[in-house]
């Protein structure tokens, strides 16, 4: 597990023999169903490592230490569990929920909860448009982290309204994505969101341009948000006036 390993020293996370073994036990588990299902194109021993495992951990260098100790974490959109999953092992004081819409990827959820015998995780299948919407989980998080879901602008659509004030939303990100930040500034401004930030990933494991973008939230999201389900990916907040749900208010007619 030398990859692994090396990289979560570099980010000051340390894997006891316990936290080792469910790592290896999640490969394993995660191979086996992958035959059954398309959870990952990635398979490799040592590719899994890098790409899902240390990957997932790099959230950590954004998180408060009070987080990592105790904190809520809401993965959204977890399909085979990351980042959120990593996490819980890495660090066995989060309580960490996991959103995936499809029922056999959240039955490999459940069923890796099970085997890994991780405690304080919950499952919830369903679609974040929906599930924002009750009252048990309705700005209650204090983070909520998102991987290869959506750009930033849909990410905090969905995301948003599960913070609760001061939270983070936290997205992972590869490459260029310059024209996404730009798209977000209105949607954040309109769902509650403060500026963002970046935070550049440097690992000598992590050959790809990897960043991880970090609004707080700074007001509560409006009650009409998120959108009905699908609309968010379809028709993005690009301004305030052409959200099918931000409605300008109409002219009196002189009596």
């Amino acid at each position: 597990m030398e990859f692994l390993l090396a990289g979560a020293s570099s980010l000051g996370v340390s894997l006891d023999d316990s936290q080792r073994r469910k790592f290896t036990r999640y490969y394993q588990e995660l191979i086996a169903w992958n035959r059954r299902m398309n959870l990952t194109s990635v398979t490799g021993w040592q590719a899994v490592q890098v790409v899902h495992f240390l990957d997932s951990l790099t959230v950590s260098r954004v998180l408060n230490p009070s987080v990592l100790s105790n904190g809520s974490l809401l993965d959204l959109g977890s399909g085979a569990g990351f980042p959120g999953l990593p996490l819980k092992i890495a660090f066995p004081g989060l309580c960490v929920s996991v959103l995936e819409a499809r029922g056999k990827r959240a039955a490999f959820l459940r069923h890796l909860t099970g085997v890994l015998e991780l405690t304080d995780v919950t499952v919830y299948q369903g679609r974040a448009e929906d599930l924002s919407r009750t009252i048990e989980l309705r700005e209650s998080f204090d983070v909520v982290v998102s991987r290869a879901v959506a750009t930033v602008a849909v990410v905090a659509e969905l995301g948003l309204p599960f913070l609760r004030l001061g939270g983070q939303l936290i997205t992972q990100k590869k490459g260029d994505i310059t024209g996404e930040l730009v798209e977000a500034s209105v949607p954040l401004s309109v769902l509650g969101g403060g500026p963002l930030y970046i935070n550049w990933v440097e690992l000598a494991e992590l050959e790809d341009q990897r960043v991880l973008v970090v609004v707080e939230k700074i007001m509560p999201t409006p009650d009409l948000y998120p959108r009905r389900a699908g609309i968010p990916q379809k028709r993005p907040i690009r301004s305030r006036a052409n959200s099918e749900n931000v409605r300008k208010p109409r002219a009196r007619q002189g009596t």
